[in-house]
């Protein structure tokens, strides 16, 4: 049996509300880099550094939701003890798992030999 205390399970969950908020803000980015490479004349000299740096953007993006989905996978397998499946990405992953309701989440704890510990302050 493993115990999680109320902090940890408190960190995990904020971690969570930070990816959420992240996606939320990355998502329209990532969609105006695109129509903004997308609608460059490659004719003038002025835009030729445009796709460059929304290239530059779109991979700052991209570092730092990977970083935020590493963290939710170390998260996740320390506060519920679920771990990515064989062949699963860790994105599938991540879907999977948001997927779940509450009570699959402390089923899946349950399951996994995960106990929280401790009360809120």
């Amino acid at each position: 049996m493993r115990l999680v205390t109320m902090e940890q399970w408190d960190a995990f969950s904020a971690l969570m509300e930070e990816i959420h908020e992240a996606m939320g803000k990355m998502i329209p980015i990532v969609q105006g880099l695109a129509v903004l490479a997308a609608n460059v004349d490659p004719m003038d000299p002025a835009q030729e550094s445009i796709p460059i740096n929304a290239l530059r953007a779109g991979a700052e993006v991209k570092k730092q939701a990977e970083e935020l989905m590493e963290r939710f996978e170390v998260m996740a397998r320390i506060c519920t003890g679920e771990k990515r499946k064989p062949g699963e990405s860790l994105m599938e992953f991540i879907e999977r798992f948001g997927a779940m309701d509450e009570g699959e989440i402390h089923g899946a704890m349950a399951r996994n030999g995960v106990r929280l510990v401790g009360r809120r302050k």
